[in-house]
Protein backbone atom coordinates (compact mmCIF):
# COMPACT_ATOMS: atom_id res chain seq x y z
CA UNK A 1 0.00 0.00 0.00
CA UNK A 2 1.18 3.55 -0.76
CA UNK A 3 0.70 6.24 1.61
CA UNK A 4 -3.23 7.00 0.40
CA UNK A 5 -3.98 3.37 0.92
CA UNK A 6 -3.55 2.30 -2.76
CA UNK A 7 -2.21 -1.00 -3.59
CA UNK A 8 0.96 -0.93 -5.26
CA UNK A 9 0.55 -4.21 -6.67
CA UNK A 10 0.15 -4.30 -10.74
CA UNK A 11 -3.25 -4.69 -12.07
CA UNK A 12 -1.86 -4.70 -15.59
CA UNK A 13 -2.37 -7.68 -18.40
CA UNK A 14 0.76 -10.07 -18.43
CA UNK A 15 1.35 -9.54 -22.52
CA UNK A 16 3.16 -12.74 -23.47
CA UNK A 17 6.02 -12.65 -25.61
CA UNK A 18 6.48 -16.18 -26.97
CA UNK A 19 4.90 -19.77 -26.18
CA UNK A 20 6.73 -22.60 -27.40
CA UNK A 21 5.97 -26.58 -26.61
CA UNK A 22 8.13 -29.41 -26.37
CA UNK A 23 9.08 -32.87 -24.66
CA UNK A 24 11.29 -32.22 -21.09
CA UNK A 25 14.79 -32.05 -20.68
CA UNK A 26 16.27 -33.29 -17.44
CA UNK A 27 16.16 -30.03 -15.87
CA UNK A 28 12.27 -30.00 -16.31
CA UNK A 29 11.27 -33.19 -15.46
CA UNK A 30 13.12 -32.56 -12.16
CA UNK A 31 10.76 -29.11 -11.79
CA UNK A 32 7.64 -31.53 -12.86
CA UNK A 33 8.54 -34.08 -10.06
CA UNK A 34 7.90 -38.07 -10.22
CA UNK A 35 4.75 -37.73 -9.67
CA UNK A 36 3.78 -36.30 -12.37
CA UNK A 37 5.99 -38.18 -15.02
CA UNK A 38 4.93 -41.61 -13.08
CA UNK A 39 1.14 -40.87 -14.66
CA UNK A 40 2.11 -39.04 -18.00
CA UNK A 41 1.70 -41.10 -21.09
CA UNK A 42 3.87 -38.52 -23.38
CA UNK A 43 4.56 -35.43 -21.06
CA UNK A 44 5.20 -32.09 -22.42
CA UNK A 45 6.75 -28.65 -21.16
CA UNK A 46 4.37 -25.09 -22.32
CA UNK A 47 6.78 -22.98 -21.95
CA UNK A 48 5.88 -18.70 -21.91
CA UNK A 49 7.78 -15.81 -22.07
CA UNK A 50 6.19 -12.83 -21.27
CA UNK A 51 7.14 -9.01 -22.28
CA UNK A 52 7.54 -6.98 -19.03
CA UNK A 53 8.93 -9.03 -15.93
CA UNK A 54 6.86 -10.87 -13.82
CA UNK A 55 6.93 -9.25 -10.68
CA UNK A 56 7.02 -10.70 -7.13
CA UNK A 57 5.45 -14.87 -8.01
CA UNK A 58 5.77 -15.67 -4.18
CA UNK A 59 2.56 -14.09 -3.15
CA UNK A 60 -0.45 -15.82 -2.17
CA UNK A 61 -1.79 -16.21 -5.75
CA UNK A 62 0.41 -16.50 -8.76
CA UNK A 63 0.76 -16.33 -12.22
CA UNK A 64 -1.04 -19.01 -14.78
CA UNK A 65 -0.80 -20.06 -18.02
CA UNK A 66 -3.94 -20.27 -19.65
CA UNK A 67 -4.36 -23.37 -22.46
CA UNK A 68 -7.35 -22.87 -24.54
CA UNK A 69 -9.91 -21.41 -21.74
CA UNK A 70 -8.49 -23.92 -19.21
CA UNK A 71 -5.86 -22.58 -16.43
CA UNK A 72 -3.05 -24.96 -16.00
CA UNK A 73 -2.43 -25.29 -11.85
CA UNK A 74 1.27 -26.77 -12.44
CA UNK A 75 2.30 -23.95 -13.56
CA UNK A 76 6.22 -22.54 -12.30
CA UNK A 77 7.45 -19.52 -12.79
CA UNK A 78 11.16 -20.51 -13.75
CA UNK A 79 12.32 -16.27 -14.45
CA UNK A 80 11.59 -13.00 -14.34
CA UNK A 81 9.93 -13.41 -17.63
CA UNK A 82 9.33 -17.40 -17.97
CA UNK A 83 6.60 -19.53 -17.15
CA UNK A 84 6.63 -23.41 -17.78
CA UNK A 85 3.33 -25.73 -17.35
CA UNK A 86 3.55 -29.28 -17.85
CA UNK A 87 0.77 -31.41 -19.86
CA UNK A 88 0.60 -35.29 -19.57
CA UNK A 89 0.25 -36.02 -23.04
CA UNK A 90 -1.60 -34.40 -26.15
CA UNK A 91 -5.23 -34.70 -25.09
CA UNK A 92 -5.23 -30.69 -24.27
CA UNK A 93 -3.87 -29.71 -27.32
CA UNK A 94 -5.63 -28.47 -30.71
CA UNK A 95 -4.62 -28.00 -34.25
CA UNK A 96 -4.42 -24.75 -33.00
CA UNK A 97 -4.20 -23.41 -29.38
CA UNK A 98 -4.70 -20.07 -27.44
CA UNK A 99 -2.44 -19.44 -24.61
CA UNK A 100 -2.46 -16.50 -21.85
CA UNK A 101 -1.33 -15.88 -18.85
CA UNK A 102 -3.62 -14.48 -15.53
CA UNK A 103 -2.42 -14.02 -12.08
CA UNK A 104 -5.19 -16.44 -9.97
CA UNK A 105 -8.07 -14.12 -8.57
CA UNK A 106 -6.97 -10.86 -10.85
CA UNK A 107 -8.96 -11.17 -13.63
CA UNK A 108 -7.87 -8.07 -14.87
CA UNK A 109 -3.97 -9.00 -15.61
CA UNK A 110 -5.34 -11.48 -18.00
CA UNK A 111 -3.24 -11.33 -21.73
CA UNK A 112 -5.32 -9.34 -23.92
CA UNK A 113 -3.62 -10.44 -26.74
CA UNK A 114 -2.74 -13.87 -26.01
CA UNK A 115 -0.59 -16.10 -28.47
CA UNK A 116 -1.28 -18.90 -30.94
CA UNK A 117 0.22 -22.43 -30.62
CA UNK A 118 -0.26 -25.06 -33.79
CA UNK A 119 0.35 -28.63 -32.97
CA UNK A 120 3.01 -28.48 -35.85
CA UNK A 121 5.28 -26.37 -33.42
CA UNK A 122 5.67 -28.73 -31.23
CA UNK A 123 9.03 -29.64 -31.13
CA UNK A 124 10.26 -33.43 -31.35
Amino acid sequence: MDGRGRSLISHAPVELKSVSIRRLDADQEKIAGKEFLGGSKEPLVLNVTTVKPLGNTQRSSGPVIVLNGQNLLNTHPTGQHTLLAFLPDRKALKATNTVAVVWLGDEQTRTKHPLTLTLAELSR
